[in-house]
């Protein structure tokens, strides 16, 4: 593009690397910046959080937010926006649910700026169904104006898009997936240290399960599915941070007599993440509602084959031979656990490579943000209409 882009996003929180968004839009905003595009991107702090958030590569802004964590109030955003000089191009709002979603969409329509809303698997029946009667009232008062004004939407599978049109909106929508980068892992990066798994797991094979333990990623199908197919070669980890749901996991592991086969090794970013997906044979996410999860992206380009559910919206995995698709049930799961794990190592090793595969062909950061910028560029009236844009 012969003219850079001026991009704005706009986020919740700017400090959780445990998040899949957060690592979604950090990628995308370096892969955008690095194609010579201004690029700055705001969000929220708690109140013991310093201003100056952890390094994303490109400039940020953090405002205090206050009252319920989960809708990201905070007032300064405004007095912010209306400071901004020069206005961006165009305006990328992160999620639905938030504050600030709300607060940028309303004053990017005052200054006739466009904006896209990435959707992030918000408009699933099931993310519906979580705090049901609070979302159609704050959909009633701006959730639905700010989407149906929106000069495009962002989805991230082909999923997501019915997602939103089953939700009645009709403007345009870029199917464009998540992007994993900028380079593929060939081995663990010098000086990661090598996970130490507890005493009960050692010299066992590694099934590994890496995201947030919330009732929606399906960790209790997972322990349940485990337990019916349990071998003495095999251990489970689950690392990741607690959103509410770790004592009652735990308390299942023991009820299931799985005392001794599971490890729960908490957060896990960085360095030692990708020596998690190293030391693993192979990765699980047994989710009940995604919009495009990024953890099997990340496992994959670490050349792991995956199990998933159907809500994970990944069905190249199966198609190009990386892995197996289930339903979400303990006796799918338990059917696909029991398939790969009796697998020998040698296919395990050959599925990983088909994963690592997909990945480069499919999901590079550098591909994802040349499609995004093709649209920010179609947004802003600089180019013709991507084919990755949805009219229909």
């Amino acid at each position: 593009m012969s003219v850079p882009l001026s991009i704005l996003f706009v986020t919740g929180s700017l400090y959780d690397p445990n998040s899949g968004p957060f690592g979604i839009l950090q990628g995308t905003a370096c892969a955008l910046h690095a194609r010579q595009n201004n690029v700055t991107v705001i969000g929220t702090r708690d109140k013991w959080q310093t201003q100056v958030p952890p390094n994303w590569g490109v400039p940020t802004v953090a405002l205090r937010k206050r009252g319920p964590a989960s809708f990201h109030f905070a007032p300064g955003i405004n007095r912010w926006l209306r400071s901004m000089r020069p206005s961006p191009t165009v305006v990328g709002i992160q999620s639905v649910w938030l504050y600030t979603s709300l607060a940028a969409a309303r004053w990017a329509r005052g200054r006739g700026i466009p904006y896209m809303v990435t959707l992030y698997g918000n408009l699933s029946p099931h993310a519906l169904s979580v705090s049901r009667r609070k979302k159609q009232v704050v959909a009633a008062l701006a959730v639905r104006h700010m989407l149906s004004a929106a000069r495009c939407l962002h989805a991230s599978s082909e999923a997501e898009y019915w997602q939103a049109r089953e939700y009645g909106l009709r403007n345009p929508v870029c199917v464009v997936p998540n992007g994993v980068g900028p380079a593929l892992p060939e081995g663990v990066p010098t000086g990661a240290p090598t996970p130490g798994p507890p005493e009960n797991l050692r010299s066992k094979r590694i099934l590994l399960y890496l995201g947030r333990l919330h009732p929606i990623k399906g960790l209790d199908f997972l322990l349940s599915a485990f337990a019916k197919v349990r071998s003495p070669e095999w251990g489970l980890v689950v690392a990741g941070p607690d959103d509410g749901c770790r004592a009652e996991l735990e308390s299942q592991r023991w009820e299931l007599g799985l005392g001794d086969a599971v490890a729960f090794v908490g957060p896990q970013a960085g360095p030692e993440k990708s020596a998690w997906f190293h030391a693993a044979e192979l990765f699980v996410l047994p989710s009940r509602s995604e919009g495009f999860a990024m953890a099997p992206l990340e496992a994959m380009g670490h050349g792991l084959p995956v199990l998933l559910t159907r809500a994970c919206n990944f069905p190249q995995v199966e198609a190009d031979g990386a892995g197996l698709v289930v339903g979400q049930s303990i006796g799918e799961l338990a059917g696909g656990l029991q398939r790969l794990m009796t697998l020998p190592p040698s296919e395990l090793r050959m599925m990983g490579e088909r994963a690592r595969a997909i990945v480069a062909d499919q999901f590079s950061l550098e591909s994802v943000a040349e499609r995004l910028e093709a649209v920010f560029g179609w947004m802003a009236e600089r180019g013709e209409t991507p084919a990755c844009v949805r009219l229909d």
